[in-house]
């Protein structure tokens, strides 16, 4: 394990998690308040898009710093031509970054359902001792 090999593990690293990272706390504390919780669907859903497609294409673009940082040529890092940026968009980028993104949506839209049911116990109960 030499250096080349480091540099790739610490690049990858860094723009899978970072940039998907940054575009799930993007859309948690700024797209969502901003946009989703005041009923401005489609604003929020075109710039939840862009958000996915800047952070894949972000994602993608780290392949070819991969390469830059290599001893190896890019085909041999990654058995496709340079030229191929669509495949690493499509087939790796995009969908990892999708899925982190449902993923911390689905946590925060959940933890905030806990948290409303938590409030609305203590009223419930009020409610059914009155009766």
């Amino acid at each position: 394990m030499g250096l080349s090999f480091w540099r790739r593990t610490a690049c990858k690293i860094y723009r899978v998690y970072y940039f998907s990272g940054y575009g799930a706390y993007f859309n948690l504390y700024y797209l969502i308040p901003k946009f989703l919780s005041r009923g401005k669907f489609g604003v929020y859903i075109l710039l939840l898009l862009l958000t996915i497609f800047a952070c894949s294409a972000l994602i993608a673009s780290g392949y070819y710093l991969n390469a830059y940082l290599s001893d190896k040529t890019f085909a041999q890092l990654f058995g496709r031509e340079p030229s191929d940026f669509m495949f690493f968009f499509s087939r790796a980028a995009l969908p990892s970054t999708s899925a982190s993104m449902t993923l911390a949506m689905s946590v925060k839209l959940a933890k905030n359902w806990i948290h409303t049911e938590r409030e609305k116990s203590p009223f419930k109960r009020k409610i059914l001792n009155q009766n």
